[in-house]
């Protein structure tokens, strides 16, 4: 059944289960891949981005956020990553020196996609120290992660490197659970879907 209802104080059509309460029908799951308008509601699949989201969280995606204004550090996104993300050998497109992340991803981009953070843009210079980013020198404030721990996989990537032209560095909050840049590169700006606008349960 198609209904009229409201989602984050939006009017949606939507498909869903539709339930009736006081007099009014609405959506008792809006399902995922539903539109507000040019936003995309989505649900979160896993713990990359806890604490900041949970799985199963609902989130909407602005899909034009990025229309007339560049992609800002600390902004929430839906990307699409490399394709060699999906990989489990040689993800990074040219492999980094000892003690640095993967700097260069692979040109092609893959369909799936992905929930990460903007941590670095193009022309930053980045390293990771105990989960934690170093931008152009400076410790990152990351209040909102779940370090990924002492001696933790990707925990230390103290070699710097530069973010190419156009491209974004991407991390999950919770470093020591979240397959991102440090294995697979900074991704275009292209292959962003769209920033996070709005959170719900």
């Amino acid at each position: 059944m198609t209904v009229q209802t409201t989602l984050f104080g939006l009017e949606v059509r939507a498909t869903g289960t539709a339930v009736r309460e006081d007099g009014r029908w609405r959506i008792a799951r809006l399902p995922s891949g539903a539109h507000v308008g040019r936003s995309l509601v989505e649900r979160v699949p896993a713990s990359s981005m806890f604490p900041t989201l949970k799985p199963y969280d609902t989130i909407l995606v602005d899909q034009d956020a990025y229309l007339r204004a560049a992609p800002a550090i600390g902004d929430i996104v839906v990307l699409h990553p490399p394709a060699a993300a999906l990989v489990r050998t040689h993800r990074c497109a040219k492999r980094p020196p000892r003690g640095q992340a993967c700097a260069m991803a692979g040109r092609r981009s893959s369909k799936v996609q992905f929930l990460k953070r903007i941590v670095a843009g193009p022309g930053d210079r980045i390293s990771i120290r105990d989960g934690h980013g170093i931008r152009n020198g400076a410790l990152v404030a990351e209040g909102y992660i779940r370090p990924c721990g002492s001696g933790g996989q990707g925990c230390d990537f103290p070699r710097t490197f530069t973010v190419a032209a156009g491209r974004y560095y991407m991390l999950g909050d919770n470093r020591g659970e979240s397959d991102d840049s440090r294995y697979w590169g900074p991704v275009a700006a292209a292959s962003i879907v769209g920033r996070v606008q709005r959170l719900g349960p």
